[in-house]
């Protein structure tokens, strides 16, 4: 039994960086990873890492929460708004019209819900311009995947000068330990990332398409029935208003630029995972610097994803502000 199967095939999703359940896992005679996972570098790499982690993560809820504020107070806003338009209505309106009545019986709480929506948007606007979660965000995750690399370097350094020999030597049980909590880790990371965010992506491209095509068939409405044309004018309003939110969440979000770069990230370590017998070979015959070597590409490649990584978009843009109806036309 060499350091291979001391650390492990990778657990798919469950794998965690986590110093110290690693260790504790570990058989006695994994005792140089054990000896340098308890190092106090890397111990204090490893804090440093998940404290940025929660870091991270928390101004991912929080900026999320406000954008949703943001994006659906202003689209409630304007739709109330809207419908207190219709139920103005103009001199020849059809008082018998479901919609312009139901409008106006409900003057007063519409009225309310348009108020408090659009305190809801511009309270997390603002607090949203007071502080850039968004950038928070960005740059808490970019120093714990910073974090991350600097354990693995570290490891790799406490023991550079007795890297030993065979397929139980120090070295190889460090180049195990980076294939399980790196270079797997990263690419199921990758792969499902990449996925929940192209699902994210065609649920906004699917939406928008199906809105836009709304647009194209409200003025078809009119003509079925008198009884609907003031339901074709309002959704003339409504659409846009739907439409445009839509829009500015997937702008928000950009999940289908994090989509393309987690996809791509994914499939240029799996490209460099066909390398690791070749890696394992120089690690027995206690080759450091060719180690060294695939270790840095891969990291290459994460730092790469790293930069580009955006955390949230711009602010999003509120609705258009409905316009009133034509004169006797609804």
């Amino acid at each position: 039994m060499g350091a291979a199967e001391w650390i492990g095939p990778s657990d798919g999703e469950k794998d965690k960086l986590d110093i110290n359940a690693i260790a504790s896992s570990l058989p006695a005679e994994a005792s140089a990873l054990k000896a340098t996972l308890a190092n106090s570098i890397v111990k204090g790499v490893d804090d440093m890492r998940r404290a940025a982690s929660t870091e991270a993560t928390q101004a991912k809820a929080t900026q999320r929460r406000l954008a949703i504020a943001v994006v659906a107070g202003s689209a409630i806003a304007a739709l109330a708004s809207g419908l207190l338009l219709y139920g103005q209505g103009g001199a020849d309106a059809p008082a018998s019209s479901s919609l312009v009545s139901l409008a106006k019986q409900n003057s007063v709480v519409i009225a309310l819900l348009q108020i408090v929506s659009l305190l809801i948007a511009t309270a997390a606007a603002g607090y949203l311009a007071g502080k850039d979660f968004g950038k928070l965000w960005t740059e808490r995750r970019r120093e714990a995947e910073t974090r991350r690399i600097e354990i693995f370097n570290n490891a790799l350094a406490l023991i550079g000068e007795s890297p030993g020999t065979g397929d139980e030597s120090p070295l190889r049980q460090v180049l195990e330990f980076f294939r399980r909590y790196q270079l797997d880790l990263q690419i199921n990371y990758y792969k499902k990332a990449g996925q929940r965010e192209d699902k994210s992506s065609n649920r906004a491209l699917f939406a928008t398409s199906l809105l836009g095509g709304a647009t194209v068939v409200l003025g078809l409405i009119g003509g079925i029935s008198p009884a609907l044309l003031s339901l074709s004018a309002f959704l003339g309003i409504a659409v846009p208003i739907v439409l445009s939110a839509t829009q500015s969440w997937a702008t928000t979000t950009g999940a289908a630029a994090k989509a393309a770069s987690y996809q791509s990230a994914g499939k240029a370590l799996q490209n460099l995972r066909f390398d690791l017998t070749k890696i394992e070979d120089a690690a027995d015959a206690g080759n450091v610097a060719d180690v060294k070597k695939f270790m840095d590409t891969v990291h290459g490649i994460m730092s790469a994803e790293n930069g580009a990584f955006v955390g949230a978009g711009p602010l999003p843009a509120p609705p258009p502000t409905p316009r009133p109806p034509a004169s006797g036309k609804m």
